[in-house]
């Protein structure tokens, strides 16, 4: 241990030097150097170098931006704004990067080549935006899983950087993971792509709905976090299985609401149907309604905008508790099928001018009893 106490790392007359020794010598272990958790200790955390350390398993980013850009064969300005796009700040002229990051430029690059600079920014902000969200999605299941019980636990600092360099080294599977998932789910793009009617301009026809959980502000001060969390898990779950099950997709997850997209009205309003049905099972849940509308819409980013898009979410508004209401392409098409629909009236409906026809899906199930007192509206003569 004589180079950790040059160093300042180690002192064997310290009353807590067996547990620093056991602590020391389990981070040589990972591979790491005196000088790297010499440099750490002065900086970040021992547990934050172990996990970094077990992350990438070398020993640190050594190229500059500079750099990266000439292996990638691209301008560094242009690297600059794909390291922007990706969700990082621009890093200077500081050695952050390593090989793996000028491979990354290199397909960026290519990628450029083909479908234009422009299109290519976007796209990297959208896959640099998923791959955030699925990072601390991961880092959140150590706070809120492993963190507490350490904690509680009394747990040494020992302990602390071998549960961290662990957790690290569970994730390691993830990267693997998500290139299965994202081939597969690419093949499950292309094919639901081929199934939609894409307009001249690029306008993909498809159904569009909006779930949301009616009175949610209200429910939540009469049920505890823990309850409020897995009801809304049992509603995002249950919209995610439905959605697959039927080659529908949920674009997003908007706090307590979900929009949803299908080829098909009809598998469209089964998913629906199916959330629906969860969140009346769900006594923490409340109730729900729904909007459902049909047309041509953008699709852009993995969503989906435009009039058909605006039109299914005022109707998921303007619904009341345990309501599914249709605009007449939805209506027409489900009520052919043999669902029982009925007249609602002309809407007047924010951002649209003129009173849209709407139409009441005549659900076989009853609806739970609202929560909230019924909107008021006029429908049009």
């Amino acid at each position: 241990m004589r180079a950790w106490e040059e160093v300042g790392l180690y002192d064997p007359d310290d009353p807590d030097a067996d547990e620093r020794r056991a602590l020391l010598e389990y981070l040589a272990s990972l591979g790491l150097s005196v000088d790297d958790v010499h440099e750490a200790a002065c900086g970040r955390s021992l547990g934050r170098l172990a996990a970094d350390h077990v992350l990438w398993g070398d020993a640190g980013p050594d190229l500059t931006i500079a750099e990266v850009a000439v292996r990638a064969g691209i301008d560094e300005a242009e690297a600059r704004r794909f390291i922007r796009a990706a969700g990082f700040a621009d890093p200077g002229d500081e050695p952050l990067f390593r090989s793996a990051h000028a491979e990354v430029l290199q397909a960026v690059g290519a990628g450029a080549a083909i479908f234009g600079d422009d299109a290519i920014l976007q796209f990297t902000r959208v896959v640099g935006s998923a791959t955030a969200r699925v990072a601390e999605a991961a880092v959140s299941l150590f706070l809120a899983n492993v963190s507490p019980r350490l904690e509680a636990q009394g747990a040494s600092e020992l302990e602390l950087v071998r549960q961290s360099a662990e957790a690290v080294r569970a994730f390691g599977v993830v990267p693997g993971a998500m290139d299965a998932l994202l081939r597969e789910h690419f093949t499950a793009a292309i094919r639901r792509m081929g199934l939609l009617d894409i307009a001249e301009g690029g306008a993909t026809a498809v159904t569009v709905a909006f779930v949301d959980l009616v009175g949610s502000t209200n429910l939540a001060h009469h049920v505890t976090p823990s309850e409020l969390t897995a009801a809304l898990s049992v509603f995002e779950n249950t919209a995610m299985d439905a959605a697959v099950a039927r080659d529908c997709r949920v674009i997003k997850l908007i706090g307590d609401e979900a929009m949803i997209a299908g080829a098909s009205p009809i598998a469209t309003l089964e998913v629906v149907n199916e959330v629906l049905c969860a969140i009346e099972d769900e006594p923490a849940l409340g109730a729900g309604r729904a909007g459902l509308a049909a047309g041509y819409a953008v699709s852009r980013d993995g969503d989906y905008f435009g009039p058909v898009v605006n039109l299914a979410s005022r109707l998921a508004t303007a619904a009341v508790s345990g309501e599914v209401l249709l605009d007449e392409v939805v209506a027409r098409v489900v009520a052919d099928e043999g669902y029982a629909v009925e007249a609602a009236g002309d809407y007047t409906l924010k951002g649209f001018d003129e009173p849209v026809p709407v139409l009441r899906l005549k659900r076989s199930r009853p609806p739970r009893p609202d929560r909230r007192s019924r909107r008021v509206r006029t429908p049009s003569r």
